[in-house]
C-alpha cells in the first residue's frame, strides 16, 4: 500500500471500531441475545443444552459466552465486545484476502469501505448472536477451499477448509448446507485427482469442531434434531404462519434496500466481468452467495437479517465489479471517475441512517421495551423484589440472565409456543412445559414474579390477574407479584 492508502485503511479501521462501539453500547437489546446469554448462563451453572434446557441452535455459542454470562447486564456488553472483535477480524480478512488475489489495493480498500459502513454488519455482528462467528468461519473456509481448488491442491488446505466450515455450522446449523456444497464442488466441478482423499480431508477437518454435536446427537437423536431443525419449521409454519408470498417480500426487502441494491448491482458487474475473463475466483463467491440466499429463502420462517450471511461473498463480487467500472471510467470517462467515487460513497453512507434510527433510537414502537434503559429498569425491579433462590416466570429469558434469577422449569429459554403442536411425552423430553402446567404454576403462585409485555403470554392473562397483583408497569412491561 502507498502512504495515502495506509491512511485510508487506518481511517476505515477507526470508523469500524467507533461505529461498532456505538452499536455495542447503544443498540437496543435483540430478543435472541436474551435467549443466547441465558443459555450461556445455564451452561456456566453446569447444565447441558438440549437435555437440561431447550436450545434451538447448534451448540457452540453458549459455551463460548459462558465465561462472561454471569455478569448481569454487563454480560450483554462483554459479549457484544467479543462479537465486535470477531467482526473486526472478518473485515481485515476480507481486505487482505482480496488484495492478495488481485494485488489491487484501491479496490480492496473499497471493499473494506463497503464492509465498514454496511448496516447489516453493524446491526447483527456486534451482538450476542451467531452471525459474526459463522460469517468469519464460513469465509475462512471459503478462502481455504478457493486456495485448494485454484492453487496448491494440498490435502492440509482442504482439512483447514473443513475445520472452519465445521466451526461455522456448529455455531449456526444452516452452514451445514455450505459444507454439502463444498463436497459437491469437489466431486463434480473440480479437476483434481484423488477426490475421495480430498473429501476425506474435508470431513476430518469438519469432524473436530463437530465432536460436541455428535455427543449430543448420540445422547438423544430426536431431541438434538428437534432443537436444531424441527422446532424452526413448526414455529415458522404454525406460530408465525409464513407463506411463500411473505418469503418473496422479505427477499425483495433485502435486494432492494438501497445499500444492498448498490452492492448487488456492482456484484452483477463483477459476475459479468468474471465470466467474460474466465476469472475462476469470481465464480466461487457467486456459488456461495447464491447457496446462502436460496437456503434462507427456503427456510421457514425467513427473516431479513438471515440474508446478511451472503454479504461477505456479495462484497467480494462487488469489489470485482467496482474495479471493472473504475478501470473503464479511467480509460473512457476519466472526468466521471471522481464523481462516481464520491457519489457512490456518499450514497452508501447515507443509506446507513435508517439503521441508526431503528436500532439506536428505537423509533419503532415494538422495540421500545428492548431499549437498554428500559431493560435496566425492569431488571432493577426484579432484583429488588426477589432473592436469587426465588423463581420468576418471564416472557423473555433476557430478564432472567440480566437479573441473575431462575426461571420456572420449561421456560428458561424459549419454545413454549410450539408445545400445543406436541404431545406430552415430546414436551417433557424437550425440557419444555405445557400450557396447562404453566396455568397450574400460576394458580399455585409458585412464581414469585410474573414479567410480561403486551401480547406476550396473553393466553395466561386471566389466571395472572386472578392470582397476582400488578406491582408496577414500565412502558409496555408489566410486573406482577
Amino acid at each position: 500500500m502507498t502512504k495515502p492508502e495506509k491512511l485510508i485503511f487506518f481511517g476505515l479501521l477507526f470508523f469500524q471500531i467507533v461505529l461498532g462501539l456505538v452499536f455495542v453500547f447503544f443498540r437496543f437489546v435483540d430478543a435472541d441475545e436474551g435467549l443466547y446469554l441465558n443459555s450461556a448462563y445455564l451452561v456456566k451453572q453446569g447444565q447441558t443444552p438440549y437435555y437440561d434446557f431447550f436450545y434451538p441452535q447448534a451448540p457452540l455459542l453458549p459455551f463460548v459466552f459462558a465465561p462472561i454470562a454471569d455478569g448481569g447486564i454487563n454480560s450483554l456488553f462483554l459479549g457484544r465486545l467479543i462479537s465486535l472483535l470477531i467482526s473486526l477480524i472478518l473485515g481485515l480478512l476480507l481486505l487482505f484476502y482480496y488484495r492478495r488475489i488481485t494485488t489491487d489495493s484501491k479496490s480492496s480498500l473499497w471493499l473494506y469501505f463497503f464492509y465498514t459502513f454496511n448496516g447489516l454488519f453493524l446491526v447483527y455482528h456486534p451482538v450476542v448472536k451467531t452471525y459474526a462467528w459463522s460469517d468469519l468461519f464460513g469465509f475462512l473456509s471459503f478462502i481455504f477451499l478457493s486456495e485448494f481448488l485454484l492453487f496448491n491442491q494440498k490435502k492440509t488446505t482442504l482439512f483447514w477448509a473443513g475445520l472452519f466450515i465445521g466451526l461455522a455450522f456448529n455455531f449456526r446449523a444452516t452452514s451445514l448446507v455450505v459444507f454439502i456444497l463444498q463436497i459437491i464442488i469437489i466431486l463434480f466441478f473440480s479437476k483434481i485427482p484423488n477426490k475421495f482423499k480430498s473429501i476425506l480431508a474435508l470431513f476430518l477437518g469438519a469432524l473436530i469442531p463437530s465432536i460436541p454435536s455428535l455427543i449430543f446427537f448420540f445422547k438423544g437423536p430426536w431431541v438434538f434434531f428437534f432443537n436444531n431443525f424441527t422446532y424452526h419449521q413448526i414455529w415458522g409454519k404454525e406460530v408465525v404462519e409464513m407463506g411463500i408470498l411473505q418469503k418473496f417480500v422479505v427477499l425483495g426487502k433485502f435486494i432492494f434496500y438501497p445499500q444492498n441494491f448498490l452492492l448487488i448491482v456492482l456484484a452483477v458487474f463483477g459476475i459479468w466481468w468474471s465470466f467474460k475473463n474466465n476469472f475462476k475466483l469470481g465464480k466461487i463467491p457467486l456459488t456461495f452467495a447464491m447457496t446462502l440466499v436460496i437456503i434462507y429463502f427456503l427456510a421457514t420462517p425467513t427473516q431479513f437479517q438471515y440474508y446478511e450471511q451472503s454479504l461477505p461473498y456479495i462484497l467480494t463480487l462487488s469489489a470485482f465489479g467496482l474495479s471493472a467500472i473504475l478501470n473503464w471510467l479511467n480509460h473512457e470517462k476519466p472526468r466521471l471517475k471522481l464523481l462516481f467515487n464520491w457519489g457512490s460513497s456518499i450514497y452508501y453512507v447515507l443509506t446507513l441512517i435508517p439503521f441508526f434510527l431503528i436500532f439506536i433510537l428505537a423509533i419503532r414502537e415494538r422495540d421500545q421495551f428492548f431499549k437498554i434503559s428500559e431493560v435496566k429498569k425492569v431488571v432493577s425491579i426484579i432484583q429488588e423484589s426477589t432473592t436469587p433462590e426465588e423463581k420468576i416466570l418471564s416472557v423473555w429469558p433476557g430478564y432472567l440472565v440480566f437479573s441473575k434469577r431462575e426461571g420456572i422449569e420449561g421456560m428458561k429459554t424459549c419454545g413454549y409456543e410450539v408445545t400445543p403442536f406436541l404431545d406430552g411425552d415430546e414436551v417433557k423430553s424437550l425440557n419444555l412445559v405445557q400450557q396447562s402446567e404453566i396455568e397450574r404454576i400460576l394458580k399455585e403462585k409458585k412464581a414469585k414474579l410474573v414479567v410480561i409485555w403486551e401480547s406476550g403470554l396473553e393466553e395466561f392473562y386471566p389466571v395472572i390477574e386472578k392470582n397476582y397483583q400488578l406491582k408496577t408497569k414500565i412502558g409496555k412491561v408489566s410486573i406482577y407479584q
